[in-house]
C-alpha cells in the first residue's frame, strides 16, 4: 500500500534536504520578479474579463459572425464562455479558497484550449462532436449492460431488460475518436509545457499529495511538524494559478473576437497578451499546421503566420 512519504528527519547528509535548501534560495532570489510578473498577468485577467462582460455577457443576441466561422461558433462559444465564467469564479475565490480557484482554472484551461483547437482544426467541431458521441455511447452501453445484468437476478426487471436491449439497437456502432487533452497540448507545444501546466492545475481536481499537504499547516524541513487543519487550503506558491487564469481568458476571448464579423477587437486581445509575454493565437506554435482550415477572411496577425509562439518560461 502506498503511504504519504515522510520528509527526511534533520541531520545527516540527506541530499533531499540540501536540494530543498537550494530551491528555497532560488525562490527567494526570484520572489520580487515573480510578484511583478503575476501582477502583470492579473492585469491581463481583469482586462479580459471586463471585455467579456461588456462585449458578450451583456449582449441579448448573437453578434454578427464571420460566415466562415458560424458553424464552428456553435461549439466554440459554449467552450469559451465556460472557460471565461470559470476564470471569473477563480478571481473571486483565489484569495479565500485558492485550491477551489485552481480547480476552476483547470476547467477554464481545458475548455479554452479546446476552443482554440476547434477553431484552428479543419472539421474540428465534427471531431470534437465525435468525442462527445463516444462518451454518450459508452454511458448508454454501460447503462444497458447494467440493467440486463440486474434482470438476471431480479425477475421483476425482465421487462426493463427487454426494453434496454431494444434501445441498444439504436446505439449504432461505437464512434471512433483520438481526441485527448494530451494530444491538444502536444500539438501546440513542442516542450510538453502546456500539458505540464494542465497536470499541475489538475492537483486541485484529483486526489493528490499537493491537495493533502495544502489542508494541513506543515512546518517545512528540517522541523517537519504537522500542525492544525486548513479548511480552505494553503496559499499557492506556484504561479500556475494566475498564469492559468491569464492564458485561459486570453485564448477563450480571442476565439470569440476572431469569430466576429470583421474581427474588430481581435488585434487588441492579441496585443494584450503579447505585452504580458503570453501566447494568444496558438496557430503560431502549431506543430501540425496542415491540420488548419483553409480560411479566406479569418483574422491573421500582422507578420503572418502570426502571433507569439508558446513560450511560458518561469517568471
Amino acid at each position: 500500500m502506498n503511504e504519504i512519504p515522510r520528509i527526511p528527519a534533520p541531520g545527516g547528509d540527506d541530499p533531499r534536504i540540501e536540494l530543498m535548501h537550494k530551491v528555497a534560495r532560488l525562490e527567494s532570489q526570484y520572489a520580487d520578479r515573480v510578484d511583478e510578473t503575476e501582477t502583470g498577468w492579473m492585469t491581463v485577467v481583469n482586462v479580459a474579463l471586463d471585455r467579456w462582460r461588456t462585449s458578450w455577457q451583456e449582449q441579448t443576441s448573437t453578434p454578427e459572425l464571420n460566415p466562415e466561422l458560424s458553424r464552428k461558433f456553435r461549439v466554440c462559444f459554449p467552450l469559451a464562455a465556460h472557460a471565461l465564467n470559470h476564470v471569473e469564479a477563480a478571481v473571486t475565490l483565489h484569495s479565500s479558497s485558492p485550491w477551489v480557484a485552481m480547480s476552476c482554472v483547470r476547467i477554464a484551461f481545458e475548455h479554452a484550449l479546446t476552443a482554440q483547437w476547434v477553431l484552428w482544426t479543419k472539421d474540428g467541431e465534427d471531431l470534437l462532436a465525435q468525442q462527445m458521441s463516444l462518451q454518450d455511447h459508452r454511458r448508454s452501453s454501460e447503462f444497458i449492460d447494467a440493467v440486463v445484468r440486474a434482470a438476471a437476478d431480479t425477475p421483476n426487471l425482465a421487462e426493463s431488460a427487454a426494453l434496454a436491449e431494444e434501445l441498444s439497437e439504436f446505439l449504432g456502432e461505437k464512434p471512433v475518436s483520438v481526441w485527448s487533452v494530451f494530444n491538444l497540448c502536444e500539438r501546440f507545444s513542442s516542450t510538453r509545457l502546456l500539458y505540464g501546466i494542465y497536470r499541475d492545475l489538475s492537483q486541485a481536481v484529483h486526489p493528490t499529495y499537493g491537495l493533502v499537504r495544502a489542508h494541513f499547516d506543515i512546518t517545512p524541513p528540517p522541523e517537519v511538524v504537522v500542525g492544525p487543519i486548513r479548511p480552505f487550503g494553503a496559499e499557492l506558491d506556484s504561479p500556475e494559478l494566475i498564469r492559468g487564469m491569464a492564458v485561459s481568458s486570453l485564448w477563450a476571448l480571442y476565439v470569440l473576437e476572431v469569430s466576429r464579423a470583421g474581427h474588430p477587437d481581435a488585434a487588441e486581445v492579441l496585443r494584450l497578451g503579447e505585452e504580458a509575454g503570453l501566447p494568444v493565437d496558438l496557430r503560431a506554435s502549431d506543430l501540425h499546421p496542415h491540420l488548419q482550415p483553409d480560411y479566406v477572411a479569418v483574422f491573421m496577425p500582422a507578420g503572418s503566420p502570426g502571433a507569439r509562439r508558446i513560450k511560458l518560461t518561469p517568471p
